[in-house]
């Protein structure tokens, strides 16, 4: 569990601060600048998605030889409906111009991160220096 708190914190502390730099070039370039993300919100969302894929992970982890596929299937899936909802909802107009991109790099960074850094402890099979093949 404090391994899952960790990594999920540190994760999500990474994928707000890539997202917040994504939100500021797409704003910067397009000048389009919505209050809804804001860096308390990205922070934020960023922290509880992420602390959230790790404990999911972790429990996929230890159920399931495939947890990578699984993970990424959640992750998509989270993506994908967040992305609907923003496309059926949009709190201003043009607002997806921002917010899809910033979706996309917090789940592909998510994706790859937590994985990596959540996978169980696998044994290595250590050489007998003793022994010899003929």
């Amino acid at each position: 569990m404090k391994k899952s708190l960790i990594v999920g914190m540190t994760i999500g502390i990474l994928c707000g601060a890539a997202a917040l730099i994504t939100e500021y070039m797409i704003g910067w370039v397009t000048g389009l600048w919505f209050e809804e993300l804001n860096f308390v919100s990205i922070m934020l969302s960023s922290l509880l998605v992420n602390l959230a894929g790790a404990f999911i992970f972790k429990r996929l982890d230890r159920k399931t030889s495939r947890a990578f596929l699984y993970y990424g299937l959640v992750v998509a899936g989270v993506t994908g409906l967040l992305t609907i909802n923003v496309i059926v909802n949009p709190p201003q107009e043009q607002f997806g111009v921002a917010d899809h991109p910033v979706h996309i790099v917090v789940a592909l960074l998510s994706f790859w991160l937590i994985p990596k850094w959540m996978r169980k402890e696998k044994p290595v099979l250590q050489e007998n220096p003793q022994a010899k093949v003929n």
